[in-house]
């Protein structure tokens, strides 16, 4: 075969190289042979080849007559429960082949939790090797990450025995020169997990091969995109940052034309969009989730059946930036409008589309909790928790961290109703699942462990019992500090209600001059955050003003005023924008 004949051909070589493409026609050839059973064995470096590989397989089989069916290992659940996925698959004459596994790179943050899953579905599939060749006429191929050899001969030594062929595919050490073309359909996901989670440094390295190559711009976006998404799964903001504004950017001018484009443009921005607000750059988010938006709604009218879940997504992150930037009542206006969508969505399609009504739901009760309407919130925290333990009960790896999420949340909205230990309840079960979350990868849960201390610590003291309250929120303060220095663009708002939650504490204690010295702190650790965006965090300075006011004069001692100076400068200022802002709304107010 021409290694440039064909697609899949040109970007197997644009990746790995011609050597490697040799390597991959040694195990197709198995296939032209259409000799029934083998086993087969398919070593590769990083997901995209193997999506590569996918397809040439799946169109090689289409011109025969034959299909691929796909037994895939997105979680480490199914690796776990190989054997019974893979008998149910039912024999068929125009079965060609069986495509099984997938690709985890070695970097991977949870590795082990990988590899564990992996030695006991290959043990368990080693028991079923008679089974599988009486029951197929087809080859099988196994597909994985190099590592995965050495546990096959280990955990399945009798399917080992058996094998037909094994091919190792290693990139060429250096770039090949030849011109590469077609489209590699990659999409970026907003948890990066399973097969997604493709190392993120080795999928930046393929988007440089292209750059500068005429007619693959939009493979180099797409890879883009996936990096970005690797990158933002791993805490490496700066790095997802700089993958998704060139994502972007790409997308801005090769989409005109092309729906599936543009969805893959607004899908750029909304990722820029979450990754700005969560480094502080929170009125440039604000701008690209609102492009994102108007990109969404012309493609959503266009072509409703496919393009309504793109356009739900999008106002719930455009909610979220919203939200963040204190505008609550038009953030509760799109988080309407996204739940509303999704619930129309999950009726027709509940295993589709529950986890992103959850999601929904979620944040629509933090809008709706921030305006005070915390029955309402209440009624919609409590049906997200409902959906994710459902969906955390089936497939934990994937949903316990949300179901920790809208515990948090439902112990918050409890607690502001006067239901605290229900709250308490609420409170220690997302801190259980956090801790243990972050055991497995602290860098990526730590911040929410802190975020449901807090919680927990702040309804011990409204429960009476602010000596274990304090001890919550030290353990919260220790991990804010110590992200705050890594960080401090992100973390510095947090440390702050850290630091307001622990003198509310103190308070309770009375131990007021301790209070008054770490409510002022508070404060001026929250002041560089409210200068930047002073409507956003104005609600949370003057609460920590007030009780920083209270312990000052339980302590007998004078208020600092030059720490309060810029504070009620700042509040002033914003007062008389919000008044002039209103006056040109208010059309009475013109004539």
């Amino acid at each position: 075969m021409d290694p440039l004949a064909d697609t899949p051909a040109e970007q197997f070589v644009q990746f790995y190289g011609r050597a490697a493409w040799q390597d991959w026609q040694r195990l197709l050839a198995h296939f032209e042979l259409g000799e029934g059973f083998a086993f087969l064995v398919l070593l590769l470096p990083g997901a995209v080849g193997a999506e590569i590989c996918h397809r040439n397989l799946q169109a090689f089989l289409a011109s025969q007559g034959k299909r691929l069916a796909e037994v895939s290992g997105e979680w480490p659940d199914d690796v776990r429960r190989l054997p019974e996925r893979l008998l149910v698959v039912p024999p068929a004459s125009d079965l060609g082949g069986l495509w099984i596994g997938t690709v985890i790179p070695e970097s991977d943050p949870e590795i082990q939790r990988w590899q564990q899953a992996w030695r006991t579905g290959l043990a368990a599939l080693n028991e079923q090797r008679n089974p599988l060749k009486a029951r197929f006429a087809c080859p099988l191929v196994l597909v994985g990450a190099p590592w995965l050899q050495l546990l096959l001969r280990e955990s399945a030594p009798d399917l080992w025995s058996i094998r037909t062929g094994v091919v190792s595919v290693t990139p060429a050490p250096e770039p090949p020169t030849e011109r590469a073309g077609g489209i590699i359909d990659v999409e970026a996901r907003s948890q990066v997990t399973g097969e997604a989670a493709v190392d993120p440094d080795y999928t930046l390295e393929q988007a440089e091969r292209l750059r500068g190559k005429p007619n693959l711009e939009v493979d180099r976006a797409r890879l883009l995109l996936r990096a970005g998404a690797g990158f933002y799964g791993r805490n490496r903001s700066d790095s997802a940052e700089n993958c998704f504004r060139e994502a972007a950017a790409i997308f801005s001018t090769t989409a005109k034309d092309n729906r599936n484009l543009q969805s893959n443009w607004a899908g750029a921005l909304n990722s820029l969009a979450v990754v700005l607000s969560d480094l502080g750059q929170r009125e440039e988010a604000l701008t690209k989730a609102e492009e994102a938006e108007r990109i969404s709604s012309q493609l959503a009218r266009a072509r409703p059946d496919s393009f309504l879940p793109d356009l739900a997504g999008t106002l719930n992150n455009l909610a979220n930036r919203l939200g963040a930037l204190g505008r609550r009542e038009d953030a509760l206006a799109k988080a309407e409008e996204a739940e509303r969508i999704y619930a129309q969505l999950a009726e027709g399609q509940p295993d589709a589309f529950l986890p992103d009504l959850a999601m929904s739901l979620n944040n629509l009760a933090n809008r709706l909790s921030d305006l005070g309407r915390r029955e309402d919130a209440l009624a919609k925290a409590e049906k997200a928790v409902r959906i994710y333990a459902q969906l955390a009960k089936a497939r934990p790896d994937a949903f316990l961290p949300n179901l920790a999420a809208s515990m948090n949340n439902l112990a918050a909205i409890l607690s502001d109703l006067g239901r605290r230990e229900e709250a308490l309840a609420k409170a220690e079960e997302s801190v259980r699942i956090y801790a243990q979350l972050a055991r497995a990868r602290s860098d990526a849960f730590l911040p929410n462990l802190a975020l449901s201390l807090n919680t927990q610590a702040n309804i011990l003291s409204d429960l009476g019992r602010p000596e274990e309250a304090v001890a919550k929120v030290q353990e919260a303060l220790r991990i804010y500090e110590q992200l705050a220095q890594i960080r401090p663009d992100v973390f510095l708002p947090d440390l702050a209600r850290s630091l307001a939650v622990e003198g509310k504490c103190l308070f309770k204690l009375k131990r007021h001059s301790e209070a008054a010295e770490v409510l002022g702190k508070s404060i001026q650790t929250i002041l560089p955050p409210f200068r930047a965006l002073p409507a956003a965090f104005a609600s949370l300075i003057k609460a920590m003003v007030s009780r920083y006011l209270q312990a000052a004069a339980a302590a007998g001692v004078e208020p600092d005023a030059v720490l309060l100076a810029p504070v009620t400068e700042i509040l002033e200022q914003l007062k008389q924008e919000q008044a002039e802002s209103q006056k040109t709304k208010d059309p009475a107010e013109q004539t």
